[in-house]
């Protein structure tokens, strides 16, 4: 079985999980726990989207290109990106990273012009032209309902879509 890579900590929700959701994919009825190894690289999200937000996407590829890397030298064959953003340098990072990267659970690829970012504390909203969209699966696309209601989805207490009542709450 081949280990697998990922790139996380830039949505540590989304980070545990597809953690998760890989673990549940290889989970037999008979008991067996021969799951695959699975490497990940919890990488520090404010500095990425520090980059971002200046729009210093040279620098932000090298960062990430850096933390695939540490996946490789560390036995993965391949890796994931775990959050969104990222998926923004997914052409630049797919050109130059030595592991084949691969799109999970993507429907689209969107190419964007990024006109303005907008800091929300624990989210980043970045505004901007559509230049050309493609799509790649028949996946249904992730919203924050499906996010919550169907793979229950944790999210941070100080995150705006955060629901007490739901019990959903991720520790820090």
């Amino acid at each position: 079985m081949k280990k697998i890579g990922i790139i996380g900590g830039l949505g540590p929700e989304a980070t545990i999980d597809y953690y998760k959701e890989l673990i549940n994919a290889f989970k037999t009825n008979d008991g067996d726990l021969n799951y695959p190894e699975i490497i990940i690289y919890s990488v520090n999200m404010s500095e990425f989207l520090a980059l971002m937000k200046a729009k210093d996407y040279d620098m932000a590829t090298a960062y990430l290109l850096e933390k695939i890397k540490g996946l490789e030298l560390a036995g993965a064959e391949f890796a994931a990106l775990s959050a969104n953003t990222p998926h923004l340098l997914f052409d630049r990072l797919k050109a130059a990273a030595g592991i084949p990267l691969i799109l999970d659970h993507a429907s689209g690829i969107l190419d964007l012009k990024v006109n303005q970012t907008i800091d929300l504390g624990t989210h980043t909203i970045f505004v901007g032209e559509l230049l050309s969209a493609e799509k790649v699966s028949d996946n249904k696309p992730m919203t924050y309902d499906y996010y919550h209601n169907v793979v229950k989805g944790k999210t941070h207490q100080n995150a705006p879509t955060f629901q007490a009542n739901t019990n959903q709450q991720f520790s820090a």
